[in-house]
């Protein structure tokens, strides 16, 4: 190993939007490791990120975890019922997650070899899990963390805008190449010693180690199989001609049936792909499962680019879930943003919109700005949803002042006539889109706004009265929220 090469690569992540993901870990590790603290000031810590708090709150009840038969709907409870350990697995997950699916500047096959390898790490992560049923919920965690930290230097590189990895990239993807002697020559060992050097300097040298904990061989075995597993579901999809061999490992991991093991990795698969959607990450799931979608390639060949996620279609069951999720909402207190979330999801998942954007208007009522999104790429959409309310005729100024809904429909643009603005139109993207207030009784806070423009689907009457009220239950979740802490 070429300690120095690798130094310089750690240098190197340290120094990109990935070295931040240090000081979080360092604050968490600070709180969970003191005795004295609270399930307060954990609550504290995630409540400062928003987006962390909503999706900790879907993560609490994805069926991953399934702590209490009960909507979870605030996050002091789901802080309590997920435990210290729980939490801090999923903060550092979404933090990781959320820096590397935003790295900028790539190529677009090496974009898809960093989606790849990310939808690997935690497709393993959740079935390594899985794997330590009836463990100790700490040493369940531990492992789930250690699957995803296991492979943090691969994906470190992968998202480096650098020259060096897009050439090593391309050697890589040559036919025949000598992948192990190619990567220890670009980086100066394994990726495995540079995701160990990368965490030593975050002060997690034993994170990837879940040594200590009950059970050390098994949870060992559990990291090894899951890696193992998710690599091949990738590249084969969930063929059990493919998988038999591991089926036998689990099934004796387990104390399981074959058949029984094989039912498990299949649900759990699934359960992956659900909670890389709760994480905001929802490109991810199709690269999990080949053959479902778009099937990742294989270890060491091209990736394509960037592939958006299959549309949603509508579905009612999962449209009057939310109407009864934000309904509890408003009994149990939870905060705006968990509200919000809550109300996103419907319109997503139950209208099968693309893109769902909540914004909130700035304190003077002159400019809407993105506060929640949802839908694929939205850390770069999102951002330029950001308009002005002007005081003259205007479609926002109609919807938060008459609080007022509306469908712009592409094909008739000239129902709006004069309403709709060019900047809007262009992000639309010339497509259809509905807009509603976001009101807390006759006052609106801001807007709803949701397209399909990635897919091209038209926008239809009857997913407009739905998009409605989704928009007026939020608005009677909010009121009833406001009254309670008047």
């Amino acid at each position: 190993m070429d300690e120095e090469r690798i130094a310089g690569w750690v240098a190197r992540i340290n120094h990109s939007a990935l070295g931040t993901l240090g000081a979080t870990v360092r604050e968490l590790q600070r709180v969970i490791g003191d005795q004295r603290s609270s399930f307060a000031q954990l609550s504290e810590v995630v409540q400062r990120d928003a987006a962390l708090s909503a999706r900790l709150l879907k993560i609490a009840n994805s069926p991953a975890y399934v702590v209490s038969a009960e909507l979870v709907t605030t996050v002091a409870r789901a802080a309590t019922l997920l435990g210290f350990d729980t939490v801090r697995s999923i903060c550092i997950t979404s933090r990781l997650l959320d820096t590397l699916l935003g790295a900028g500047g790539l190529a677009p096959d090496v974009a898809g070899r960093l989606l790849d390898r990310i939808a690997i790490t935690l497709h393993a992560a959740t079935q390594a899990r899985m794997m330590m049923g009836g463990a100790a919920e700490s040493t369940r965690e531990e492992v789930f963390l250690a699957a995803v930290l296991g492979g943090i230097g691969e994906s470190a590189f992968w998202s480096l805008p650098d020259p060096e990895v897009a050439a090593l990239h391309e050697t890589l993807s040559a036919r025949g190449g000598a992948h192990t002697a190619a990567i220890h020559d670009v980086v100066g060992g394994s990726f495995a010693q540079l995701s160990a050097a990368l965490l030593c300097s975050w002060g997690l040298a034993d994170a990837a180690d879940p040594a200590g904990t009950d059970g050390e061989e098994r949870a060992a075995r559990a990291l090894h199989l899951g890696v193992d597993l998710a690599g091949r579901i990738a590249a084969d999809g969930l063929r059990p001609r493919n998988l038999e061999p591991l089926f036998q490992h689990i099934a004796v991991l387990m104390n399981l049936t074959e058949e029984d093991a094989a039912h498990r990795v299949r649900d759990c698969a699934r359960q992956a792909q659900e909670l890389a959607a709760c994480f905001g990450a929802g490109v991810l799931a199709q690269r999990m499962i080949g053959g479902a979608g778009t099937s990742p390639p294989a270890a060491g060949t091209s990736a394509p680019a960037t592939a958006p996620a299959p549309p949603a279609r509508r579905d009612a069951v999962r449209q009057a879930q939310a109407l009864d999720e934000l309904a509890a909402c408003a009994e149990s207190g939870a905060d705006i943003n968990a509200v919000l979330q809550v109300a996103m999801d419907g319109v997503q998942e139950g209208i099968g919109m693309d893109r769902t954007i909540a914004a909130l208007l700035s304190p003077d009522r002159g400019a809407l700005q993105t506060r929640l999104w949802r839908g694929d790429g939205g850390r770069e959409w999102s951002a330029l949803f950001r308009f002005e309310v002007p005081t003259g005729r205007n479609i926002f100024r109609e919807c938060v002042s008459g609080l007022a809904p509306f469908r712009y429909d592409a094909a008739l643009p000239g129902t709006l006539h004069g309403l709709v603005p060019r900047e809007l139109r262009r992000f639309a993207q010339g497509q259809d889109f509905v807009l509603a207030p976001i009101a807390v009784g006759s006052r609106a806070i801001g807007v709803l706004y949701a397209d399909r423009s990635p897919s091209g689907r038209a926008i239809r009457e009857e997913d407009f009265a739905a998009f409605r009220q989704l928009a007026q239950q939020l608005g009677q979740s909010l009121l009833r929220l406001a009254q309670r802490e008047a």
